[in-house]
């Protein structure tokens, strides 16, 4: 009897830890996108920006970050006033960015 009591809570004890950690990789896969995503936005916002703003000796540097779902990349100078942003819609495609 005392076997039988150790094997449902052991399979009782293998459920739950089941389930916390499709939990736990869930919340890795979404970390994982969001930073995919902001990487992405550096690439892409980058190659952009400097294709169309003429003075590069004005960078002095930029970040990446998602606004509201909305990958943006930001440009600033050297008084750390920006001079730019580079937004892309969801689908990430370079051909549809907006510059603001």
């Amino acid at each position: 009897m005392k076997k039988l009591y150790a094997l449902l809570f052991v399979f009782l004890f293998l459920s739950i830890s089941a389930q916390d950690l499709q939990k736990i990789a869930k919340e890795i896969k979404d970390e994982g996108i969001i930073l995919y995503r902001s990487e992405m936005a550096s690439w892409y916002g980058t190659d952009i920006f400097i294709a169309n703003y003429p003075q590069r000796e004005n960078i002095s540097g930029y970040f990446s970050y998602i606004d509201e779902g909305v990958p943006k990349c930001i440009f600033f100078s050297g008084e750390n006033k920006v001079i730019g942003t580079v937004a892309f819609p969801t689908t990430m495609n370079q051909k549809t960015q907006n510059l603001i």
